[in-house]
């Protein structure tokens, strides 16, 4: 929306690989690629982020229908996604993909949607992650760390959860909680190769996200002097 400065991009789209360490690259967010990394000198980040979960690979059938229903999300048909992942609720990938779709059509039906998923689906970080993007976008931000903590509690190793919880705790004068985000961010993007894709991140490479969250703590540095 607007008013939090997180867009959602068409699934087709290329992610935001351009600029410099300084302002940060750009998380994706709800098609087959969801928040846009924060920049060095905003609060939050600029767009929403990303996601690769594996589709799941269960009966034929399902696995035709997951194929269509991304083939539909890439060209932009929201409501045919939505209809087709209406009977597959039982399906993690399937409801993640209804989800991202909804979120172009109507934000605050889309967060319903996704907190009764996730109780559904407790054990899926992905969901978890995506309810705390939308719960962002909708203003509610101790609700939203409360989500993206069960994100990382589930998959201690998402470079992506820790780096928006750092942006949501810096927002809300948590500087010490911030910082320790953070410095997970950069603790978990340096034990990868440099030009590795994140998991979550819409191929956001590990190096790119390690000099963002550096970044961040050198702000936060800042602010202690």
């Amino acid at each position: 929306s607007a008013a939090s400065g997180y867009r959602l991009r068409q699934p087709g789209q290329a992610a935001h690989v351009g600029g410099t360490p300084e302002r940060g690259p750009a998380l994706l967010a709800f098609p087959p690629g969801p928040p846009s990394f924060e920049s060095a000198t905003r609060e939050l980040p600029a767009t929403p982020a990303p996601w690769s979960s594996a589709l799941s690979r269960g009966v034929e059938t399902g696995g035709a229908a997951l194929a269509e229903t991304r083939n539909a999300l890439a060209g932009g048909e929201y409501g045919r996604v939505v209809e087709l992942t209406r009977p597959l609720a039982a399906d993690v990938a399937a409801t993640a993909l209804g989800v991202r779709a909804l979120a172009n059509l109507d934000i605050v039906k889309a967060e319903q949607v996704c907190a009764e998923a996730t109780r559904r689906h407790p054990l899926s970080a992905e969901l978890h992650y995506l309810h705390a993007v939308l719960l962002v976008d909708r203003g509610r931000e101790e609700e939203a760390a409360r989500a993206v903590r069960r994100a990382i509690y589930l998959d201690r190793s998402l470079a992506v959860a820790h780096f928006t919880l750092g942006s949501i705790l810096r927002r809300r004068g948590d500087l010490a909680g911030a910082r320790r985000a953070y410095r997970n961010v950069r603790e978990f993007c340096l034990a990868r190769p440099r030009g590795e894709p994140l998991p979550l991140a819409d191929g956001e490479p590990a190096g790119r996200l390690a000099e963002a969250a550096a970044v961040q703590l050198d702000l936060l540095d800042a602010q202690r002097t």
